[in-house]
């Protein structure tokens, strides 16, 4: 197979911008865009679990009361889980039907690591305000 001649300025330009493969179709309608969306929640929602996502958002609401060195960490972690949720899930453009789900879920695993460290930080302020009380 010809994976592009890097070697050369035409080749490694023609391997940078996926020369070989079809190009991109993001989406573009603000209404698949949502179904999108939904569909994500739904997945990741499906294989994280509510309980856990709960747990997760936890951390951001009490930003104000963390230090600061913790809310750059978990504003850091909110951009990362911006470009592996949203961004991606533009990119890919999957059509809304159980095949493209299944296909496109591995994609998504990146996404988990966010959200198990907003977890582990939401169990982390649950079990301090607990022992506080």
């Amino acid at each position: 197979m010809n994976w592009g001649y890097a070697r050369t300025p035409e080749g490694f330009f023609h391997l940078i911008t996926r020369g070989q493969y079809e190009r991109w179709h993001s989406t573009d309608q603000l209404g698949r865009f949502v179904e999108q969306m939904w569909l994500l929640v739904k997945q990741t929602a499906s294989g994280f679990g509510w309980l856990y996502l709960g747990l997760a958002v936890l951390p951001l609401g009490l930003l104000r009361r963390t230090g600061r060195c913790a809310r750059n960490r978990l504003l850091g972690l909110v951009a990362a889980l911006f470009c592996v949720g949203p961004v991606l899930m533009t990119l890919l453009n999957p059509s809304i039907d159980r095949a493209s789900t299944d296909l496109i879920g591995p994609y998504f695993a990146a996404m988990d690591v966010v959200l198990a460290l907003w977890t582990r930080s939401g169990l982390m302020v649950a079990g301090s305000a607990a022992t506080k009380a």
